[in-house]
């Protein structure tokens, strides 16, 4: 009963900011030498040295994206407090002021289970397991107008939200002597899917209402037989008692991260460029509900010092028999990530700048661009600093991360998108004024030491960067 219960809050909350979608990605890593997790973004930045990263400890990371959500656009502020924009105190110019035609809101969450990455000679090597959250919501303008006022029916409003594990195996080597080749290969094991699209918001008094289509598939679901639009409990769609993986119809698919880097100007200048999670899960028909979703809102709790925008979600749902003859294919969001950095000062260092682009659907759904300040002081510590450009960003939203890997420990920390302009609601309460994005990632893993080939090398290219200094010096 308990993992329904959180399972049904998680629906509605996707339910009550309506349709999304999720990789946590940290942006901030992408140029720090010594960290593992930057191969997510790129398979061909390979890690300073190998590691091993035990399960619990070795690295969990979120990220929530939006261009719409944030205390300035969902509250308005009067002598009396913050008030909702649903508030029949806001007019509904003021109130549909902070939203774009067409709202997003994405979710990224790993969890690395488990991982090793280790030298043979000159290639580098990884394995392990990840637990992985993606999800994307598309929400029209419309849908916030409908939920202030009247009736409006919507028609590009919807929600991809996917749940798996991966296996993975990578690789990355040295291709001619400035380049380097990253390829990773994934197997996934597809958990949950929720997939679908609203098709009418409303408002009658203070009850707001969403209706659409949704299909639920995955590993809990027990797909009803259910006569079309039979009213039933919504815990009736999973079923936790007869969760058995082994046991279940297998939802699988696969995926690839390919990447590679540039070394220009004796390794002052590097450039990369990287695509990952190019890939889709096959869902099993036999763990497949279609359902007709109606949630209710109570909208008369409104001011921001009771801590939420609504009430508690009242489902109202019916069966909506899904006919599949064959494993329903998705695709997942894919990334392109592309960074250029400019070493100096011996390589202590250096400035960087990474465009990341997010497609969910084949559509470009997100665009930053992140620049970097990289400090690293010796071969076993980094220190960054970071700010990120996107659609409604502004001044004083910045990341910074540390990553400290001597021989035998390698200890990670950081967060994209530190937003330290807050309000103080009427009860003492905190709430970030523009929470546009955050990210949050921290590990430990443990460290081998570097490959005498690689220590090697490295000290050839030392030597010779010394040499040409003295000869330009003479």
């Amino acid at each position: 009963m308990r993992m329904r219960r959180i399972l049904l809050n998680i629906i509605a909350l996707i339910a009550l900011l309506a349709p999304m979608s999720v990789s946590a990605q940290l942006r901030t890593s992408y140029f720090m030498e010594g960290s593992y997790f930057r191969t997510e973004l790129n398979p061909a930045l390979a890690p300073t040295r190998g590691y091993l990263a035990l399960p619990a400890m070795s690295g969990v990371g979120i990220n929530l994206q939006s261009n719409f959500l944030s205390v300035d656009n969902l509250y308005k502020s009067y002598t009396s407090g913050y008030y909702s924009v649903f508030d029949n105190k806001v007019s509904k110019a003021d109130a549909m002021a902070g939203f774009n035609d067409l709202n997003n809101l994405k979710l990224n969450a790993n969890v690395n289970v488990l991982g090793i990455g280790f030298y043979a000679r000159r290639t580098y090597w990884n394995l392990g397991i990840n637990a992985r959250v993606q999800g994307n919501a598309l929400m029209e303008k419309a849908m916030f107008e409908g939920l202030k006022s009247g009736s409006q029916n919507l028609h590009t409003t919807s929600l991809d939200l996917t749940s798996y594990a991966e296996v993975y195996l990578g690789t990355a080597f040295p291709v001619g002597e400035h380049a380097t080749m990253g390829l990773r290969v994934k197997a996934l094991f597809g958990l949950l899917n929720v997939n679908g699209v609203l098709t009418e918001s409303s408002r009658s008094g203070n009850t707001g209402t969403l209706s659409g289509d949704f299909v639920f598939a995955g590993r809990p679901i027990e797909r009803s037989q259910a006569a079309a639009n039979t009213k039933y409990n919504p815990e009736d769609v999973f079923d936790f008692r007869s969760y058995h993986i082994m046991g279940s119809p297998a939802n699988i698919g696969v995926a690839l991260d390919l990447g590679f880097e540039w070394r220009l100007l004796n390794d002052h200048l590097k450039l990369s460029a990287a695509i990952a999670d190019l890939g889709f899960i096959s869902w099993s028909p036999k763990q497949m509900m279609g359902v007709a979703l109606d949630t209710k809102f109570d909208m008369s709790q409104s001011q921001l010092e009771d801590s939420y925008m609504f009430g508690t979600p009242q489902f109202d749902m019916s069966s909506n028999p899904v006919k599949v003859d064959a494993d329903v294919r998705r695709m997942l969001n894919c990334s392109v990530n592309v960074g250029a950095e400019l070493n100096f000062l011996r390589n202590h260092v250096s400035i960087g700048v990474l465009s990341h682009n997010v497609f969910c659907n084949n559509m470009l759904r997100y665009h930053e661009i992140t620049t970097s300040l990289n400090i690293k002081p010796s071969n076993w510590l980094t220190i960054t600093g970071s700010h990120t450009f996107l659609s409604g960003n502004q001044p004083g939203v910045f990341g910074a991360a540390i990553n400290i890997h001597p021989r035998v420990i390698n200890i990670f920390a950081g967060i994209d998108f530190i937003d330290y302009n807050m309000i103080t609601t009427s009860t003492g309460g905190y709430a970030f004024l523009r929470p546009v994005s955050h990210s949050v990632y921290a590990g430990v893993g443990f460290n081998f030491a570097r490959p005498r080939l690689v220590r090697i090398a490295e000290k050839e290219a030392k030597l010779e960067r010394q040499i040409k200094r003295q000869e330009r010096r003479n």
